[in-house]
């Protein structure tokens, strides 16, 4: 059986050994290379609301009650393939001092995604579409959707 003395000298093998290498993974920390992180940065070069008629897109900001609206954006960001998050707000002309949208959504801007649609069904009237990231408004696009088809 093993005596008292050699279970202690055990014990504070295995403590110095933890410490030691506590002691190396900490300066290993400390002197490694930081990481660079690459802010994403983004630039709109056109952006309007538009409708796919006649098998082509077309720039509108009058659409009829059911009407698919999209928002045609040109987009490029300083990463290439990257994406980025960005809100989606529409107001009514009735709640824009207030800032209370009809229909919000988060929606996943890329480079090659040019056309989104605006999934929401609305009432004839004036509305503002705003895009935002983080707390900036990037696009803001009057238009209006009235009862009958428009031309």
């Amino acid at each position: 059986m093993l005596d008292s003395g050699v279970i202690k000298k055990i014990i504070y093998g295995f403590l110095t050994l933890f410490f030691c290498l506590l002691v190396f993974f900490i300066c290993l920390e400390i002197w490694s290379e930081p990481q660079s992180i690459t802010p994403v940065t983004y630039s709109v070069k056109e952006a309007h609301l538009c409708a796919f008629e006649n098998k082509k897109w077309i720039k509108k900001d009058l659409f009829s009650i059911g009407e698919q609206i999209y928002l045609c954006v040109d987009i490029s960001f300083n990463i290439p393939n990257d994406e980025s998050h960005f809100q989606v707000y529409i107001l009514n002309e009735r709640n824009w001092s207030k800032k209370e949208p009809v229909f919000e959504d988060s929606i996943i801007f890329t480079e090659s995604k040019k056309y989104i649609p605006i999934q929401y069904d609305l009432v004839p009237g004036k509305y503002s579409i705003e895009v935002l990231h983080i707390r900036q408004i990037l696009i803001e696009l009057p238009f209006e959707v009235i009862g009958e088809k428009s031309k």
